[in-house]
């Protein structure tokens, strides 16, 4: 965790429903978003999701198809941020991060 504290992570993303202790202090520590599906993601649902990235074990799986999960569910949401961001003349990513952070969209 303490190679973590160089990044500022917005989301922390779990595979399985509910998430587990370790996913929940670690968006607690770093005071960002945890997403987790409504249900655990199956195995063959992580290897659809994952197979043309080929991860190389287990673990870099279940991480890739957590990540990807998260994505899905806010991928609308990020490009209505960033069009917001440039119809406002304003950084994309900082709007889109203030966004996953929990700001409406207005005050972006």
């Amino acid at each position: 965790m303490k190679w973590m504290a160089d990044f500022d992570p917005i989301l922390i993303a779990s595979d399985t429903h509910p998430p587990s202790k370790l996913a929940k202090r670690l968006s607690a520590s770093f005071g960002c978003r945890l997403f987790f599906p409504p249900r655990s993601l199956t195995l063959r649902e992580k290897y659809k999701m994952t197979s043309r990235f080929r991860p190389k074990n287990s673990h870099e799986r279940d991480a890739l198809a957590a990540a990807l999960k998260a994505y899905h569910h806010v991928e609308n949401k990020m490009r209505q941020a960033r069009r917001h961001a440039r119809n406002a003349g304003r950084l994309e990513a900082a709007a889109q991060a203030s966004v996953l952070k929990g700001q409406r969209m207005s005050d972006v």
